[in-house]
């Protein structure tokens, strides 16, 4: 161990550990007892470039993006933000599983017509009208709430809006938030969700690579239209 490391172990008075369900869990967790306790020795948090946050414009229909800190310190008038989160990479990843659930809009500017996200359901498209205000809002709330770590009461909301929406026989939009809440508790529950899906890839990779015959794992695909 180097100084700086011997000086904080040396500081060391007591270890607890929190058992998390999975890796989204365990990254929301990080970025909760960072705030809370603003660690002195996580060198991190020094350097601006380090880490992220999760950041949502004052519109509308709120953009909602990953940022980093030099971007905060100088649009704090034009978006709130949640965080920090060390590993940007896995915040990323969360959001890509949470937008498969919940669709949001990400463009810096509203197009005039729906883009490639609205046609893979990444994206409801309010640039021309195909959500409300309220139903988008709604479900942007779900994910910051399940981003700040409350997972179970973002569930039972969604399970009192399925109920209401079956009491008044709109069994469409009941089962949509049916499918919602089991997407969500695979999320919560599953296990090495951002490590399984990096396996995944590495096995891809490692099939390419057996059927072009080619020396090394392949580290970027590209395609040309």
């Amino acid at each position: 161990l180097d100084g700086a490391k011997r000086a904080m172990v040396a500081e060391i008075t007591d270890l607890q550990i929190y058992p998390c369900d999975s890796e989204i869990e365990a990254l929301i967790l990080e970025a909760q007892l960072i705030k809370k306790y603003n660690p002195r020795y996580n060198i991190l948090l020094k350097d601006d470039k380090s880490y992220a946050y999760l950041a949502w414009t004052k519109e509308d229909f709120p953009r909602l993006f990953v940022a980093h800190q030099t971007y905060i310190d100088t649009h704090k008038d034009h978006i709130h933000y949640l965080g920090p989160f060390i590993n940007s990479d896995a915040l990323r990843q969360t959001l890509r599983i949470l937008r498969k659930i919940f669709p949001y809009r990400s463009c810096k500017t509203m197009p005039t017509r729906p883009c490639i996200y609205y046609r893979l359901n990444r994206c409801p498209a309010p640039c021309v009208g195909l959500i409300e205000k309220v139903e988008y809002k709604r479900n942007l709330d779900h994910i910051i709430s399940f981003m700040k770590g409350n997972k179970q009461q973002v569930i039972s909301q969604l399970k009192r809006q399925m109920n209401t929406y079956a009491q008044y026989q709109q069994f469409e939009r009941a089962a949509e938030v049916r499918d919602q809440i089991q997407s969500l508790e695979t999320v919560a529950l599953h296990k090495g969700v951002i490590k399984t899906t990096r396996a995944k890839k590495s096995s891809y990779m490692q099939e390419l690579q057996s059927v072009l015959n080619l020396d090394k794992l392949p580290k970027r695909i590209e395609g040309y239209d």
